[in-house]
């Protein structure tokens, strides 16, 4: 008996060893294939990435895009449908306002979604041209009645009040500790007020409150030059891109800053203040030059954030057909890769079938494979405006509502009804 026991030991012995070498060279292989700068070869000539040259012109064409402010009633089956399924949920979302944001649980922590003013005004503006008459004059009452308390370029946030957004239990779910580290500033909403304003009519609200407007874009402007000026722009493979986490968000940075712009030359020209542009058009080129030149490098550049498409988080339909214009066919082929050349989960469309799915499995995040609102809207704007498809292909991908007032819901809607009148733009 005793000799038994110690060959069991023995064996045990061995396995624990070998499971303890294993555990160690498993641990060393995901740390170093998950940080980049590890990984890298500091003695690589690392390549130069091309730079992308944007002209006047088509500075100019970027400033010229929009959705157009009104619509026709849909007569096709897709449209109907999409029609319905849009006033509907806006309808339900009217009567349950105020909604508290919502949060998604993750290894991380809790994500955020829907908890800015700028995400509410943005999200139900652009949909007015396609509410039905009486519901239209409900949303614009109720966005009336918020811009006063909460503007979008007011630099507020939401807080986990009202009529919840997600089933679980806040008191049990909840972390305050990560809700703190959600910030916003009150340039980023300059788009969604002119959206308010346009979409809106509401030029006398832009026309009234213009010093305020102007007062918040020139302020920043020292922001978005000390931004340009932060990185090495020209080397996108140097090592300086992975030695701080905070450029993995950097596509959703520019592609915010660049929607700040637009939005404000455009509330100039609608409040007749066209020279307070002047110094905002060279910062608004230069950004797009820099956003036209990391989609170059796209097929290396989504580390740290692996398994997220920062690349179009912010996205609007101006900044969207403009890449598409640059550089559609490496976003296209990009996203239809079957090769991953990380060894981290990526969200795309060749090797995640169901990203569209409602709280479906979709990246590898904090040690969680799922999904929240973004990742999915980043998507499906993709699918829009660089693989163009049809109504039909997009409305199934709308899938159903997260939650109650989902916003990105109402967005993939009101894109899908767009595509289905003919992909028309504003004249």
């Amino acid at each position: 008996m005793k000799t038994v026991n110690s060959e069991k030991l023995a064996v045990v012995s061995k396995f624990n060893r070998f499971f303890f070498v294993s555990s160690c060279l498993c641990a060393i292989y995901i740390f170093m294939g998950s940080n980049s700068l590890l990984a890298a070869d500091k003695n690589k000539d690392y390549p130069k990435s091309v730079l992308v040259e944007v002209s006047d012109t088509e500075l100019q064409e970027v400033l010229k895009i929009s959705l157009p402010k009104t619509a026709l009633a849909p007569s096709d089956p897709v449209g109907k449908a999409s029609s319905e399924d849009l006033n509907s949920h806006v309808s339900q979302m009217i009567g349950k306002w105020p909604l508290s944001p919502l949060f998604t649980m993750t290894g991380g922590g809790n994500v955020f979604s829907f908890w800015t003013p700028r995400e509410l005004f943005y999200s139900l503006s652009m949909a007015l041209p396609y509410l039905k008459p009486e519901l239209r004059k409900k949303v614009l009452e109720l966005l009336d009645a918020e811009i006063a308390k909460n503007s979008p370029i007011s630099g507020t946030r939401y807080e986990m009040e009202g009529n919840l957004r997600h089933s679980q239990s806040v008191k049990e779910c909840f972390t305050p500790e990560k809700y703190k580290d959600y910030k916003t500033q009150d340039w980023e909403g300059l788009y969604a007020l002119w959206a308010y304003c346009n979409y809106g009519d509401r030029k006398d609200y832009a026309v009234k409150n213009w010093q305020a407007i102007k007062s918040v874009c020139d302020a920043s402007l020292s922001s978005h030059n000390e931004f340009l000026n932060k990185y090495e722009w020209q080397n996108f493979d140097n090592p300086q891109w992975y030695r701080n986490a905070s450029v993995g968000r950097l596509p959703a940075d520019l592609n915010l800053r660049i929607s700040s712009l637009v939005g404000f030359i455009r509330l100039t020209e609608m409040a007749g203040k066209k020279t307070d542009a002047e110094k905002a058009l060279p910062i608004l080129k230069s950004m797009l030059a820099k956003r036209a030149g990391l989609v170059v490098k796209l097929s290396t550049y989504y580390l740290p954030f692996g398994g997220e498409p920062v690349q179009w988080y912010e996205m609007i339909p101006e900044l969207a057909i403009f890449l598409d214009k640059k550089s559609g066919a490496q976003i296209n082929d990009f996203f239809s890769s079957t090769e991953a050349s990380t060894k981290r989960t990526i969200n795309s469309f060749a090797r995640n079938n169901f990203w569209f799915l409602t709280r479906g499995e979709g990246q590898m995040f904090a040690e969680n494979s799922l999904n929240w609102p973004e990742p999915v809207l980043a998507l499906f704007k993709i699918r829009c405006f660089v693989y163009k498809d049809d109504a039909k292909t997009l409305y199934r991908y709308s899938d159903m509502p997260w939650c109650p007032g989902d916003l990105s819901y109402i967005e993939k809607l009101t894109l899908t009804l767009w595509v289905a009148e003919g992909r028309k733009l504003a004249q």
